[in-house]
């Protein structure tokens, strides 16, 4: 029994008014145009392509359950869900999140929420525990209002693959995971969180979910191994995404985040698409690297890659691919026929369903990508190890603060960068360690006053006049 609502209904209306024998072509055309006369065109084509396989005939085999062939298009058509009163206060602050203002990426209002905060992505960093940046390369990077966002192949990597992941993840757990973008802290102002996704309540098939309130964090490595059995903390989730994920859950206060990891590849042509089986793909879960078993059509598929018209580099190497836009299915559970039909009708219609990718872009290529390795894992909030960051946080963000104001001290800064690179570069073995949760700062001078608190709206006023002169 499926909760799709009106589309329920029509699916219901169809099914009770067909002869059980073989449908003519005839008379599925005059029975589509009908209904299209009363209903969206959209929503009775994606109906009778669930319906109806190539020879006309009704599918009766067709199966709706744990989110399979849903209608992920209509989704706002499907009528809502109640929730128990267990779970009434998260739906509160699900709700709560959503109606937060959410700079879209890479406008000004998304710098300035960046520039003004510490982000989850730099907590490692701002602690002194990333091993790719000190914590001074992060303030000179915070103290730095035109420091420039730079792709690569890593960033760009998992930028492209991120949505086919996610929906990876829904279904599999079948769940519809909403997107948010820049969440700041209730508590502490100078934090914030940009999560790849937050768990609603709602099932594939509209349903109560038991992922609800779950939050996703979703890495696509290119190189790195994906580790699937031992301690959670540096053996399957490296410190330093650890660390991101637990401010993510702090400002976002919630409980427990999925942490998601994918390694995909690519076809070299459409051939090789066909002929793999995805025998060796391999898909688990938790710490123990327990096996999943998911449907062979969501280990491989199909995207569409778009180059910009005019591309003009950013910065020194930098290449058109990454400035490249994609168009994604609305699912992964697609049959050959259904991918190849997807792909006709978005190069022949991309110009109405996606005005601003036609006006800027062109189409480049079909990607064939595989899904190689799989690993989820569930990580909970850690309120002893946040309360042993979060002083250390705002420390570092007092000094942000500070070398904003004195400008001329920069020089400082960057003198250690130096010889922490140099001794790192000299010691072989030389490893950052979590000295800074005891010791807090140590190479950066303290001698000024440190303010007791950060989280004013005073001093976000303070920092946002700061970025705009």
């Amino acid at each position: 029994m499926t909760n799709f609502g009106i589309i329920t209904d029509i699916m219901n209306n169809i099914i009770n008014t067909l002869p059980t024998k073989k449908i003519k072509y005839e008379e599925l055309i005059i029975l589509k145009n009908n209904l299209i006369n009363l209903y969206d065109k959209e929503i009775i084509e994606e109906i009778f392509n669930r319906l109806f396989i190539p020879n006309y005939n009704l599918n009766k085999k067709i199966i709706f359950t744990n989110g399979q062939n849903c209608f992920r298009e209509f989704e706002d058509l499907y009528p809502d869900i109640q929730v128990s009163n267990d779970f009434i206060k998260l739906e509160k602050q699900f709700n709560k999140l959503k109606l937060l203002p959410q700079p879209e990426q890479r406008t000004k209002e998304w710098f300035i929420y960046r520039y003004n905060r510490i982000t989850a992505s730099d907590t490692a960093a701002a602690i002194d525990c990333n091993p790719y940046e000190t914590v001074e390369e992060f303030i000179l990077k915070k103290c730095d209002p035109n420091h420039p966002f730079r792709d690569n192949d890593a960033v760009y990597h998992g930028k492209k693959y991120e949505p086919i992941a996610t929906m990876l993840y829904e279904h599999i757990y079948n769940t519809r995971v909403f997107e948010f973008g820049a969440l700041p802290s209730d508590k502490y102002i100078f934090l914030g969180a940009s999560p790849d996704g937050i768990c609603s309540k709602y099932t594939l098939d509209n349903k109560f979910s038991s992922k609800f309130g779950t939050m996703l964090e979703i890495k696509c490595p290119v190189t790195r191994e994906i580790i699937t059995r031992g301690e959670i903390i540096d053996d399957i989730c490296p410190y330093y995404y650890y660390c991101q994920i637990q401010q993510q859950l702090e400002c976002c206060e919630l409980d427990i985040c999925d942490f998601w990891q994918c390694k995909i590849s690519e076809y070299n042509n459409k051939n090789e698409f066909m002929l793999d089986t995805c025998s060796e793909c391999i898909n688990t879960e938790n710490t123990n690297s327990h096996s999943i078993s998911i449907d062979n059509k969501l280990k491989k598929g199909i995207i569409l890659e778009f180059y910009p018209k005019h591309f003009k580099p950013e910065f020194d190497k930098d290449i058109i691919k990454w400035k490249s836009k994609y168009i994604y299915p609305k699912r992964l559970d697609l049959s050959i026929e259904q991918y190849n039909n997807w792909i006709l009708k978005i190069l022949d219609e991309y110009h109405n369903l996606y005005p601003d990718i036609h006006e800027k872009y062109y189409f480049n290529r079909i990607i064939y990508w595989k899904l190689d390795k799989s690993h989820n894992v569930s990580i909970p909030r850690n309120i002893p190890f946040l309360e042993k960051i979060i002083p250390i946080l705002e420390i570092t963000w007092s000094k942000v603060v500070y070398y904003r104001k004195n400008k001329d001290k920069l020089d400082e800064l960057k003198d250690i960068v130096k010889k922490r690179k140099k001794y790192v570069k000299i010691n072989a073995n030389y490893k950052i360690n979590n000295y800074l949760l005891t010791d807090k700062i140590k190479f950066l001078n303290n001698n000024f006053k440190l303010s007791s608190k950060y989280n004013s709206q005073e001093s976000d006023i303070e920092e946002y006049s700061l970025f705009v002169t």
